[in-house]
């Protein structure tokens, strides 16, 4: 089977994670029937590497999750709204996720600012017993602004910490998990009680493909709120959704820009 692909590189504005990346490379990956799938790995995290993944590619270990995105077609027009968080503390949204830059003290502060209710995001960057102190340490009040806890710590694998649901991403998700952060561009699903489909931070294409999967592979709950918008993330990026009341719907205008630059586009040859 022929296989292209097309690495690319992103800028991330500082407050995207603790770990202050200023760059990351990912890439493009099309089959012999001109399918596109996304990948943008968070090596730091767990996930091989672009050239790794390539190597698996040109050896036939294609991963289920490259399989799945080659599947989905995100080029028609998929009319299907969602709504989604708002990110960091300046943001007016009802759900807003807070990332955790390295300072306790400024987390709790921004969580008693917010009006509405928070997700945070640790990406394990906690001992399991500091964490379980700066919880111990919140009042009543500040617990009943989290919406969930992400990630908390290293092999953490409870569904609550004082009442306070912990939902898993990077982290294997437990038996019986109840939150689960679903990027369908790095991992097969995994069921669970409340499923928060979310980016990979990659390519805008790889936005639409998740959406796309979003859209018809889940009996969709309307109610939830995802994570699949990144516009505050990384600069001078290509959105390809825009708000329509509390709802964001594909922009069309921007997709079709994105199927020409990809036409247009310098493909290498896997194999």
């Amino acid at each position: 089977m022929a296989v292209q692909y097309l690495k690319y590189k992103l800028k991330y504005r500082p407050s995207a994670n603790r770990l202050s990346l200023k760059e990351k490379y990912g890439v493009l990956v099309k089959n012999h029937l001109g399918r596109i799938t996304d990948y943008m790995p968070w090596e730091e995290f767990g996930d091989m590497s672009v050239d790794s993944l390539l190597n698996e590619i040109s050896e036939d270990r294609i991963p289920e999750f490259i399989l799945n995105g080659w599947n989905t077609v995100w080029e028609e027009n998929n009319n299907r709204g969602f709504l989604n968080h708002g990110f960091n503390e300046n943001s007016m949204q009802p759900y807003v996720k807070l990332k955790y830059l390295g300072d306790l003290d400024r987390l709790k502060v921004q969580i008693e600012r917010q009006e509405g209710k928070v997700r945070l995001d640790f990406n394990s960057g906690l001992s399991q017993k500091v964490f379980e102190h700066w919880i111990d340490g919140l009042t009543l009040n500040i617990k009943k602004k989290i919406d969930f806890i992400e990630d908390p710590y290293p092999d953490c694998k409870d569904n609550y910490y004082q009442n306070v649901a912990i939902a898993f991403d990077f982290l294997p998700a437990p038996e019986g998990c109840q939150i689960k952060i679903f990027k369908p561009l790095r991992e097969v699903f995994v069921p669970a009680k409340r499923v928060i489909v979310t980016h990979t931070m990659g390519h805008p294409i790889g936005l639409l493909i998740t959406h796309s999967i979003w859209s018809s592979l889940f009996n969709i709950n309307e109610k939830e709120i995802h994570g699949m918008l990144m516009p505050q993330i990384v600069e001078n990026y290509d959105f390809p959704f825009k708000p329509q009341g509390n709802f964001f719907i594909r922009d069309q205008e921007v997709v079709d820009r994105l199927i020409k630059e990809m036409e247009k586009s310098e493909w290498k040859d896997l194999r």
